[in-house]
């Protein structure tokens, strides 16, 4: 307690001095409760200095606190035209939150931001126009690009792609299929809480593709599937659970770390994803019920 009151009034006196960085950390304090009263109030007007100090990273959660209202009704207008300004000043984010506005309604904008957001390395972004990319009926050249950018999305570890590229190469939709190279894809996908990658997975240990059959291990990917958002997987967990009831699910801790280690030891492995792992298994196994409030959602 005693070091965050201390950050708290270090980041204080930088915001005071005009450091947007400064405001954008205090902000997101007051928005978790770590080392203040929570305040949305105080956390959005951080966010609006930062912004009015031209950085980029501010405009972005300036923007999803307008959209989702977290102080008030939301706000879309208000939100497009502080995301426009971080977008402009190169926030990865905000560009893929313009593109995720603009997703239902303008394909061809939504396109040109998902596009700028990727150029500008956000994982979602490249994974969004994979999925536009994916549906075009154009090419062979399309399918080609939308799995370059699942690929991209991936190694910025955004679990979806790494799912979509994963499953990809188990069914050898659009790339020859080769289940090895699925593994460590939809073994990372489900680190990062994809629940989709839980479930090919799980499938994977359920008919033994690849890979020694484990049903007790494939129990557990459905499981966190289910939690995952996915509802295959909470079918697919509730069928086996049913079929083989002797069989309880393995650890979760274990699992997990096996999993980890046989990324570390892949050849398919992205190195920068070794310090966020760790991380990442903390986040399945506390399974949170709720999402950031500043996750800009379609």
């Amino acid at each position: 307690t005693q070091d965050l009151t201390k950050a708290k009034n270090l980041f204080q006196h930088g915001c005071n001095l005009n450091d947007g960085t400064g405001c954008v950390v205090l902000a997101d304090m007051y928005f978790s409760g770590k080392g203040v009263e929570r305040d949305l109030y105080i956390a959005q007007n951080l966010l609006k200095k930062s912004c009015d100090l031209n950085l980029g990273l501010g405009c972005g959660f300036l923007g999803k606190a307008y959209y989702n209202g977290i102080v008030s009704e939301p706000d879309i207008p208000a939100a497009i035209t502080v995301l426009n300004k971080g977008c402009s000043l190169n926030d990865a984010e905000s560009c893929n939150g313009l593109g995720i506005i603009h997703y239902s309604k303008d394909l061809d904008t939504a396109k040109y931001f998902f596009q700028k957001g990727c150029e500008l390395n956000s994982g979602s972004a490249c994974n969004y126009l994979g999925l536009i990319y994916s549906k075009s009926t154009n090419s062979d050249k399309d399918l080609a690009t939308s799995i370059a950018l699942f690929q991209k999305g991936c190694d910025l570890n955004f679990g979806q792609s790494c799912g979509f590229i994963g499953t990809s190469y188990y069914v050898g939709h659009g790339i020859s299929q080769d289940v090895a190279k699925a593994k460590p894809l939809l073994q990372k996908g489900c680190i990062l809480q994809d629940g989709s990658s839980c479930l090919w997975l799980g499938e994977m240990y359920v008919v033994g593709n690849g890979i020694e059959q484990d049903l007790a291990t494939a129990k557990t990917l459905f499981q966190k599937g289910c939690e995952f958002n996915s509802p295959d997987s909470c079918m697919k967990f509730q069928q086996l659970s049913e079929q083989y009831q002797n069989i309880a699910p393995a650890n979760d801790l274990a699992v997990l770390k096996k999993m980890e280690q046989e990324l570390v030891h892949s050849q398919q492995y992205n190195n920068q994803m070794s310090g966020q792992v760790e991380q990442a298994r903390d986040f399945v196994l506390q399974s949170p019920g709720v999402l950031n409030v500043l996750n800009l959602k379609q």
